[in-house]
């Protein structure tokens, strides 16, 4: 039998952002999902409109290509040993083991690719700090980016309900790093297709304003 919750917490859970109850929302469906068979290039619909492939598995990292109608982002991600990153089935969100990196790649248009790495825990992060095995100090984890190696000690601290501070979650482990270069490699194709997507959109958005008689190109 589940515990009774008190009627404060009743009563907090209620006055939550929506936000908040969303993605207690989503770590409860992610529980509940089947293991699905994914298989190198294959592309399947895992939100309304949103298709993800699956465009490299190796050395632990996941690497994926989410589409949708007028845009299309690249995502690589790697879990301690033996986890298998992948979509939640919701919009472009990953899931799996925790804790795990995801290293969000973008190169649009004319701007050189641009990495941005993030740590995730049970319910998200509200803090994230990483360190090398044997160092004393913790750094925060927006200090993770390219040039760092091999394994890492990471700690992710995360709230079910952030905004009241109900539900903590700690989750602590190691990641290797290695497989990084190759992940990057793999996710080429996506980035290419990510800046002929957004340079369509761009010229779409151009002709509409044209048309309504505002200039827009010199």
């Amino acid at each position: 039998m589940w515990p009774r919750k008190s009627a404060g917490f009743d009563s907090r859970v209620k006055a939550l952002p929506y936000s908040d109850v969303i993605f207690a929302s989503l770590f409860l469906l992610a529980s509940a999902l089947p293991a699905t068979s994914w298989r190198i290039g294959d592309a399947q619909e895992v939100d309304e409109g949103v298709y993800a492939t699956l465009l490299h598995r190796k050395d632990g990292w996941t690497v994926w290509q989410f589409e949708k109608e007028d845009e299309i982002n690249c995502h690589a991600a790697k879990g301690q040993a033996g986890a298998f990153i992948r979509p939640i089935g919701v919009a472009e969100n990953l899931w799996g083991p925790k804790p795990f990196l995801q290293v969000s790649m973008f190169g649009w248009s004319t701007t050189p690719r641009a990495e941005i790495w993030s740590l995730v825990g049970t319910w998200g992060a509200s803090s994230s700090k990483f360190r090398k095995p044997g160092d004393k100090f913790w750094k925060e984890a927006d200090q993770l980016g390219a040039g760092l190696e091999g394994v890492i000690e990471v700690n992710v601290v995360s709230w079910q309900y952030p905004a009241i501070l109900v539900g903590r979650s700690e989750d602590h482990g190691y990641i290797n790093l290695t497989g990084i270069d190759a992940a990057r490699v793999a996710i080429e194709p996506c980035l290419a297709a990510g800046k002929v997507r957004n340079n369509e959109r761009t010229e779409k958005i151009y002709r509409d304003l044209e048309a309504r008689g505002v200039r827009v190109r010199p």
